[in-house]
């Protein structure tokens, strides 16, 4: 605590100060001298503790001076970024010597992994990456007062009881002790509102410690504890780390496709997993509280099996199924509607242009060919004909070329498959399916003395079911994620919220879609029933899961029908008196129903031009949605 404290007073002289800024969530000034703290005295009790003679490492252990060294090089690294901050990959690359410092000191079981022989090369990929891998979560959840520092002294809390509970003893044992008092420490003068932070060299230090003391006491002994180690004392933290390397990927795809600025896998943001528990009105505290009791519930699962045996897995995998089903329905919605953007850039309108229409085929080739070589392995597998397999393989080139043909003829490259109906889906199954069978009919008939006809067949319909899947999947795969972003970010709503209807379903009805995706709660919205569009084709067709109703003509009944509050336009440039027209239309029916005009403004350079609305009301990015109250 005094080490603490002498590091408030000694950070400003330092230059280690986190300064508020958009993307920070303090208010002041706050000295990021806390990892220093830390790290000077975990040193200097473990050199007194050495001297006195209440532990000595054993002899030939090389781990404490390879973490000494090793933290001692992320301090340095930590110590310079949070002064004036690196560019990302030479603080990467720091990580990684420090990794390969700590291997190359620690000098033990460099040749046995869980049990299993494996050679010292693999052994350092193994030992790089998973430090690498640690010291990075901990640096990006470390975003909030008390956050951090907590979720790393439940993580050792955790690794203590379990090497307790497996009779591990050592020297080790005795660091993890000096760790947690040095956190706790530091803990009492960064709970809310913070004195002192962490600071990037205190959290990757404490990332470091955790990775290499965890897989000292307890990862390297069964193949259960390789499997569920990085969970137990880093669940919370990789999850955030996963997270944001998805929806980063997701959006890099996005702004290749459609010529924006490349955002960077190592670009800071605010929609790390404390962010959106903020901006749900949660304080600092609580988000920090609410985090660490499920870190603590998730060490103590994940450490059951090494406890218990067999009894423990029997609890943990149908707890991790229900939670993995809760977090993508309920706190992943950022990432899917950014999944669901790059899935319907990347497979949308195939017709509208020749080289997009060449990428479908292209794609089509490759997983037709998949589908059909996996059936054919099968089958050969099957088989107790050697020799049948050069005419299996025949077999099924003749079926992929007849699926690539079918694929044509039925006009799956016409198709805008974002509008695609549940009919022009079945058309394809059925086309590739019936084709598959038809052709292994007639193969099974004339294959006697060659290859048994239920052999033919079985590949038939295995290669028919994956060639289908294979074509399918990828198509429906965007509206569906998509919708259910919008779907786990609108649920349960207040019962004040209304129901709304979207007049307009081409690009601005999808970035409206994508408007509501990305807000995190909304107090006026109930339900989005659907869309109406006057693009007669469109009708009966699903937009990223919502169904087009109807036409303009038809927006009176489904008002009356549906029990609509609310109707967004959301049609580009269109006429003062067309606004006025539709009141008119809809009050007629219903006199509360409210119209509302939707619109968005984009970045163009340093300006924001407008389109549609006055852009004085436009919100900066590349699309901001503004103007609808929604």
């Amino acid at each position: 605590m005094l080490v603490s404290r002498l590091m408030i007073t000694l950070g400003p002289r330092f230059g280690l100060m986190d300064l508020p800024s958009a993307r920070r969530v303090h208010s002041r000034a706050t000295a990021r001298a806390g990892g220093i703290a830390i790290w000077v005295v975990f040193v200097a009790a473990v050199a007194i503790f050495d001297v006195a003679g209440i532990f000595t490492p054993e002899t030939g252990d090389g781990r404490l001076a390879g973490f000494l060294a090793a933290s001692g090089i992320l301090l340095i690294v930590g110590v310079f970024d949070d002064r004036g901050g690196i560019p990302a990959l030479l603080k990467l690359g720091g990580q990684v010597l420090a990794a390969v410092v700590f291997w190359m000191l620690s000098g033990s079981n460099k040749e046995v992994l869980a049990g299993f022989s494996i050679s010292p090369w693999l052994d350092l990929i193994v030992w790089v990456a998973w430090i690498v891998l640690l010291i990075n979560a901990y640096n990006l959840i470390d975003g909030l007062d008390g956050l951090c520092g907590g979720l790393a002294w439940i993580s050792l809390g955790g690794i203590l009881l379990a090497a307790q509970a497996l009779q591990v003893t050592g020297d080790r044992i005795d660091q993890v002790v000096i760790m947690m008092a040095a956190v706790m420490g530091f803990l009492v003068y960064n709970r809310s509102p913070a004195r002192l932070f962490l600071g990037d060299a205190g959290s990757m230090i404490l990332g470091l410690f955790i990775a290499t003391v965890a897989t000292d006491l307890v990862g390297r002994r069964t193949v259960g504890a390789v499997v569920l180690l990085p969970i137990a004392v880093a669940g919370v933290p990789l999850f955030d780390v996963l997270l944001a390397v998805w929806r980063r990927s997701a959006k890099r795809f996005v702004k290749k496709l459609t010529g924006g600025r490349v955002v960077g896998l190592f670009e800071a943001d605010k929609e790390h997993l404390h962010h959106r528990l903020l901006s749900r009105g949660w304080s600092q505290r609580k988000v920090a509280e609410v985090l660490q009791v499920g870190a603590a519930a998730l060490t103590i699962l994940c450490f059951l099996p090494l406890l218990i045996g067999s009894t423990g897995w029997a609890l943990v995998l149908p707890v991790v199924f229900i939670g993995g089903v809760f977090f993508l329905r309920h706190v992943t919605s950022v990432e899917l509607i950014q999944s669901g953007n790059a899935i319907q850039l990347a497979l949308k309108g195939p017709g509208t242009g020749p080289k997009r229409r060449v990428a479908y085929m292209v794609l089509d080739v490759v997983l037709l060919s998949l589908a059909w070589a996996l059936a054919f392995f099968t089958s050969t597998k099957v088989s107790s004909n050697n020799e049948a397999w050069a005419f299996l393989l025949s077999y099924g080139v003749a079926q992929w070329l007849g699926a690539v043909g079918v694929l044509h003829l039925v006009g799956a490259y016409r198709i805008i498959w974002r509008r695609a109906l549940l009919v022009e889906m079945a058309t394809v199954f059925w086309a590739l399916t019936g084709l598959g069978l038809g052709i292994g009919i007639l193969v099974a008939a004339s294959s006697q003395g060659v290859e048994s006809a239920w052999i033919v067949m079985s590949m038939a319909l295995l290669g028919s079911l994956l060639s289908s899947i294979a074509v399918l999947v990828p198509r429906a795969l965007g509206p569906y994620v998509s919708q259910l972003s919008i779907r786990s970010v609108h649920s349960g709503m207040s019962a004040k919220g209304g129901r709304v209807l979207v007049y307009g379903a081409g690009d601005l009805g999808v970035l409206f879609l994508d408007y509501l995706a990305t807000r995190i709660r909304s107090e006026d919205m109930a339900e989005l029933v659907g869309f109406v569009d006057d693009d007669e084709q469109a009708r009966g067709r699903v937009l990223r899961g919502f169904r087009i109703l109807g036409s303009g003509a038809d927006i009176a009944r489904i008002v009356r029908e549906r029990r609509i509050d609310e109707v967004v336009v959301a049609i580009d440039e269109v006429p003062p008196e067309f606004i006025s027209d539709l009141q008119a239309t809809i009050q007629s029916v219903h006199r509360k129903v409210r119209v509302k005009r939707w619109s968005c403004g984009y970045e163009e350079g340093e300006r924001v031009v407008e389109r549609g609305v006055n852009s004085e009301e436009a919100t900066k990015g590349d699309y901001a949605g503004f103007g609808s109250g929604i």
